[in-house]
């Protein structure tokens, strides 16, 4: 049952452009966002994600990749917690 939702299929908008992405890139992309936003819980939900994707043998093309920007540290201040 999880896996036939998993599989289904979705349009979503980003950046004006309409794509389909599958059930669990849109779960995946909506936590990402709310990681971001600095929520702990959404962090939690995604790395147990992250962790089922692993033992389904991966994220099916879903991908992160992390960027530090220190060109200017003084800017970022206490923005990141």
């Amino acid at each position: 049952m999880i896996d036939e939702f998993f599989a289904g299929e979705i349009d979503i908008v980003e950046k004006g452009i309409s794509r389909r992405v599958s059930n669990f890139e849109a779960v995946v992309l909506q936590l990402w966002i709310k990681v971001m936003s600095g929520n702990k819980r959404a962090m939690n939900v995604f790395l147990k994600y992250q962790e089922f994707a692993t033992s389904r043998g991966g994220m099916g093309g879903v991908g992160f990749e992390f960027v530090i920007d220190d060109a200017n540290p003084e800017e970022a201040g206490d923005k990141n917690g």
